[in-house]
């Protein structure tokens, strides 16, 4: 009967994972992955592992054949080695091979001696060999060298893809060689930056460095606008949503919040936590197990400057839906995560800035957005249409900005489903704001 696989899940970070040998083993039309290591519990201070698969078979699992999941930062990403030698990983529904948040910092893998036979066939947008990241990595994925790794795949596509939740980073120290076959033909073919390149083009897109709010003063753009332009109702934020307000020391902070189902998951209680420009907690709320219920939250200032707000609506998804001061969305510490949000939301681009950017990208393959980057005339600059994977659009001025009001455009794409999409602002402060007049902009 179907079965879970062969799972390595640690379930605390002192479990160790050294010196793990598994040989001639089988599983066939697992309900989920056929090798699956998930290995996020543990960090960079575990015990380094030493993991080797060695004339394994994975046929048929619906997940995937072999896949590794670890955490990204330095600090968290366990160490070690992994090696997968003379295996075969034929017929699955999801990926033959796939890493997930490794760093090359992390655990140096080798896959030698293997082979992927019609491997993803359920997602043909994807390669056979997927790598990628989750939202909060910070490193690229890799560490990776193939040695004679065999692909086979009767869909003509690139046997390698890159899925970037994080938006922005890439792929590093991949290397080694594949032999392809497809229709009777046999390419042996080596892995370079270039060839990378041209399979994942994510790799080539346009970069530009992200903007330190701690490096500046932020105020408001319009003071003393109408608190109606401060609402948010028609934003969906999912899981996560993190935003920046600004009050003068003294101030009573009126907010209200509401929390809105996704799909037929349950209510559940969401704290919001609210910390002052010196970075301590200055309040923390508790909004209840009810949907699209508003529920007012109050506090005091104690000083003047940027106040940032997270709520946790996991798996859910809520709303601002009303603030006493100009409040804005923030990317700072990771994308802003929306649900089926089709508006027109407003940035900034500070005096001297020449060139920006705006990441977006949606949920897997299947779920994505249309978006649209305007100039301060309203002029579309660029736009995209049925964004899944990560794309940039970019802005190269005429002449450096002197302090401009830009906009961005979401929309239902036209050939995939709307739901969960990220958006990060790059080169300018990663912060939207539902009008022109609730824009906050460094002084």
């Amino acid at each position: 009967p179907p079965m879970a696989g062969i799972d390595f899940e640690p379930n605390h970070p002192e479990e160790r994972l050294v010196n793990c040998v598994m040989r001639n083993c089988l599983t066939q039309n697992n309900a989920g992955w056929g090798y699956v290591l998930y290995l996020p519990p543990l960090s960079a201070e575990t015990v380094p592992v030493s993991l080797r698969f060695e004339n394994c078979r994975a046929v048929g699992d619906a997940a995937g054949a072999f896949g590794l999941i670890t955490d990204n930062t330095a600090a968290e990403a366990v160490k070690g080695t992994m090696e997968v030698i003379n295996c075969q990983f034929e017929g699955s529904k999801g990926p033959g091979f796939m890493v997930t948040n490794n760093p090359p910092t992390g655990i140096r893998i080798k896959l030698a001696g293997c082979t992927i036979s019609d491997c993803n066939a359920a997602s043909p947008a994807a390669g056979p060999i997927l790598l990628g990241n989750r939202a909060d990595a910070d490193q690229d994925v890799g560490g990776i060298k193939f040695k004679d790794v065999v692909v086979r795949d009767a869909l003509k596509r690139t046997p390698m893809t890159f899925l970037d939740m994080a938006g922005g980073l890439g792929v590093a120290e991949v290397t080694g060689n594949l032999i392809l076959e497809r229709d009777g033909q046999r390419e042996d073919v080596k892995l370079t930056p270039e060839l990378l390149k041209t399979w994942m083009p994510l790799l080539a897109q346009p970069k530009f460095p992200k903007y330190d709010l701690s490096q500046a003063t932020f105020a408001p753009l319009t003071p003393g606008a109408e608190a109606a332009k401060f609402a948010m109702p028609g934003l969906g934020l999912r899981k996560v949503a993190n935003a920046v307000l600004y009050a003068k020391a003294g101030d009573l902070v009126q907010l209200t919040v509401r929390q809105v189902q996704v799909g037929r998951y349950d209510a559940k209680p969401m704290s919001v936590v609210i910390t002052g420009p010196d970075g301590k907690q200055v309040h923390k709320a508790t909004v209840p197990e009810a949907f699209n219920q508003d529920t007012p939250i109050t506090f005091p200032a104690p000083a003047t400057g940027l106040y940032r707000l997270r709520a946790t609506p996991d798996p859910n998804q809520m709303r601002f839906t009303a603030s006493s001061h100009p409040l804005n969305l923030s990317a700072e510490r990771e994308p802003i995560h929306f649900i089926s949000t089709v508006a027109e939301v407003f940035l900034y681009v500070p005096k001297g800035v020449s060139a920006f950017g705006v990441r977006v990208f949606g949920e897997g393959l299947a779920e994505g957005v249309k978006a649209t980057l305007c100039d301060p005339s309203g002029k579309a600059v660029e736009e995209k249409d049925n964004i899944a994977q990560t794309h940039v659009l970019a802005a190269t001025l005429a002449q450096p900005s002197t302090g401009e009001i830009w906009s961005l455009k979401l929309a239902k794409p036209s050939g995939m489903a709307m739901e969960d999409f990220y958006v990060v602002p790059l080169g300018i402060p990663p912060l939207l704001a539902p009008s022109k007049e609730a824009l906050l902009a460094p002084q």
